[in-house]
């Protein structure tokens, strides 16, 4: 079975409500995925709408921004209980974490734009991205994401997210199993064992091995080799974001027999 347990809506930075998401993922021939939208689960109730009666598995998921020595990490948090509490503490805060940069970043580019204007401004969430990207985008101050993180790296407001420890001890609370995403993102060629390490000893349950930021075949085997060594579980996914960004659902190819499946399956939402 073909699956993808990385993917984002309109909900946060991707372009497609849950049911156009859904219609995409059966036209790719994708049995199981999970939706793993931004630092929210917003998206829950719509996607479980837009799943029924549908021959799919689906996996309640988020994505979570955490901080380890001053760098951004991203871990996915799988089959989560969306009432508990301390986990949606947790959501709340990030939520407010990344509003409150929308704000600093714009105050950063004043006299160019103001704050006020920003406050006015209504977002579209169907266009992808985030309000303070596409309120640049529409005052004319970048093209792209790349336009807007040089900006991002001069601004000298920072977002400061929970350290890996309380957000796998949240997750956990909350029944959820943990993994790293794409962790090539935070180191071509493999990410440093130290770094790998420190993450698996608080509590980490596993690493998203198949990522489209993996660039090789060894690179991939780095990682699951890392997780056979340590019983670590194994995901995959495209980190699609419905063309807001050149990602393709269903790419890497990843299928149930590559993944920790039987760990995973136990997450599925059932109607």
């Amino acid at each position: 079975m073909k699956v993808d347990l990385h993917m984002h809506s309109y909900h946060s930075d991707g372009k497609l409500t849950c049911k156009a998401l859904v219609e995409e993922v059966m036209d790719a021939g994708i049995g199981l995925f999970s939706l793993t939208d931004h630092d929210t689960i917003n998206g829950l109730e719509e996607m479980k709408e837009a799943v029924k009666g549908q021959n799919l598995s689906f996996i309640p998921g988020v994505e979570i921004a955490t901080a380890y020595q001053g760098k951004e990490y991203h871990l996915t948090v799988y089959g989560y209980d969306a009432s508990d509490e301390t986990f949606k503490s947790l959501i709340d805060a990030s939520i407010k974490i990344r509003s409150d940069y929308d704000k600093a970043i714009v105050k950063f580019m004043e006299p160019k734009v103001s704050l006020e204007e920003f406050l006015d401004y209504e977002d579209d969430p169907f266009i992808g991205g985030w309000p303070s990207l596409n309120f640049f985008k529409k005052k004319g101050l970048v093209k792209d994401i790349y336009d807007y993180f040089e900006i991002s790296d001069k601004c000298p407001a920072r977002m400061v997210f929970p350290e890996p420890k309380e957000v796998i001890e949240a997750a956990h609370a909350a029944g959820a199993g943990v993994f790293m995403a794409h962790p090539s993102s935070n180191g071509k060629g493999g990410l440093p064992v130290e770094i790998l390490d420190y993450f698996r000893l608080q509590g980490l349950d596993g690493l998203e091995c198949y990522s489209p930021y993996t660039e090789s075949d060894r690179e991939v085997d780095y990682y699951l080799d890392y997780c056979k060594k340590y019983d670590l579980k194994i995901s995959g996914g495209s980190d699609y974001h419905g063309g807001f960004v050149g990602r393709q659902l269903g790419f890497p190819h990843v299928t149930s027999d590559q993944i920790s499946y039987d760990y995973l399956k136990e997450f599925v939402w059932k109607e």
